[in-house]
């Protein structure tokens, strides 16, 4: 059903079709494959689309069955995760082209491959990635779930239970074991009591992972945004509506928090050592006032920029579209610094303890976390701005790159940024580059 909802878009005759093969063969992937050919007339292709992991299984019994009912294979080159039980680090597998080819011509298979960005994903980052699941889903996906709280409530249980699983399995600090052990002096040995600066560091953090959602939210009504000016069709007209939904819901919740916090002296007591975070705070709130303003001007120009064609049209479009990326920039360094201090005062906080070597590498570890926050953030901004480059092109954009200069320049400007920020952050994974702050674009 969520498939269904997922892809209207693209389900147009000879477009993208959701088939229930699966449930209804319940069956090997052979055997759903030679039902589902079944369907269609003699002679029809069938293409297997896979990661590259498939050459780790494709000559072995079941694969063997699977490609039998396959005419040709295309592969999506991605990130796997590395070895050592690192889950940061991340590579790109090797292939052999020639044992490929051998493979393609053995059992009769077209393969091909497709190049592009497609990171390392799985359910254990959606749990831990900033922002809520409503971030990984279409708003339709999201809408259907809304309005079946059963269901939603079981998305819940899922995400907690495992949440609570996979913290079971990381190991804790001794140092910090020791600490939330300790008996408070006031307590009579009878409990834990939770100290104010371990509740400032919590409501500091919150406001990093807001600061975090909000970036994310803002990169997708962006490029949103860039389709809507260039194509203005009635359900992109939707779909940017349902992220300025999404964005002002975000911003809406923050402002409300923020509003407690700063009326609650004990609260403001308790952040007296988050002055970054405070700060993150109020560049927050002040999103709604330059996002409702430059709404108002996408909306007054949308159909003249619209009918313009060539660079001309597509300069001004990308006009309206890039004045996100300062508004974006600000809140990720915003975040950054938050994130620095919140490290700088927990590592202050804890400077009496005892550390073994293993605190000490855990120590390492979160120092390293803003520059590699930094570095991610940095990644995953200029592939956003290249896209939305892209997408405030149009449907002419491939004429005008050929036909125009400046645009063309322009282009792979983008291209090249994003290639270099996103080798920054690999490299980084891999345990390369070099310490310390670092001044985004």
């Amino acid at each position: 059903a969520m498939c269904r909802l997922a892809v209207p878009p693209f389900a147009a005759a000879g477009g993208v079709e959701v088939s229930t093969i699966e449930e209804e063969v319940g069956e090997s992937n052979g055997a759903m494959l030679r039902a589902l050919k079944g369907k269609y007339p003699g002679g029809t292709k069938l293409l297997w689309i896979c990661g590259d992991d498939v050459f780790r299984w494709i000559e072995k019994p079941k694969g063997l069955q699977t490609m039998a009912e396959v005419s040709g294979l295309i592969v999506q080159r991605r990130l796997h995760k590395g070895g050592g039980g690192d889950p940061d680090k991340f590579y790109k597998e090797p292939l052999d082209e020639g044992k490929i080819r051998a493979i393609g011509a053995r059992l009769k298979l077209e393969i091909d491959f497709i190049y592009g960005e497609l990171p390392h994903f799985s359910s254990t980052l959606v749990r831990r990635a900033p922002g809520t699941w409503r971030s990984f889903l279409p708003q339709t996906v999201a809408r259907y779930l809304d309005g079946r709280p059963d269901l939603l409530s079981k998305l819940h249980d899922n995400l907690e239970a495992d949440a609570k699983i996979e913290a079971m399995s990381i190991p804790t600090p001794p140092a910090a074991k020791a600490k939330r052990g300790s008996p408070s002096s006031s307590s009579g040995g009878g409990g834990v009591e939770e100290e104010d600066g371990s509740s400032g560091e919590k409501i500091a953090a919150e406001c990093v992972m807001r600061g975090l959602e909000v970036v994310h939210s803002l990169q997708f009504e962006r490029g949103q945004t860039g389709l809507y000016l260039s194509v203005g069709t009635d359900r992109l007209k939707k779909d940017l509506d349902d992220a300025m939904s999404n964005t002002d819901r975000i911003v809406r919740e923050i402002i409300v928090s923020a509003a407690d916090e700063n009326n609650d002296d004990e609260q403001r007591r308790m952040m007296n050592e988050y002055d970054e975070a405070l700060a993150l705070a109020a560049e927050l709130r002040r999103i709604p006032e330059w996002l409702s303003r430059d709404r108002r001007i996408v909306r007054k120009k949308a159909t003249r920029l619209r009918s313009l064609r060539g660079a001309e049209g597509w300069e001004g479009r990308y006009s309206l579209v890039e004045k996100f990326n300062p508004r974006i920039v600000i809140i990720i360094g915003a975040v950054v610094r938050a994130l620095r201090e919140i490290l700088s005062n927990h590592s202050d906080n804890n400077d009496d303890d005892d550390d073994d070597a293993g605190d000490a590498t855990v120590t390492l570890q979160m120092r390293d976390a803003p520059d590699l926050l930094l570095r991610w953030s940095e990644g995953k901004e200029a592939l956003g701005r290249l896209r939305a480059l892209v997408s405030a092109g149009g449907v002419h954009a491939p004429a005008v790159v050929r036909t125009s200069i400046k645009m063309r320049r322009l282009l792979n400007q983008f291209i090249d940024t994003k290639e270099r920020r996103i080798a920054r952050v690999l490299n980084r994974s891999r345990g390369g580059g070099v310490r310390g702050p670092t001044s985004i674009w």
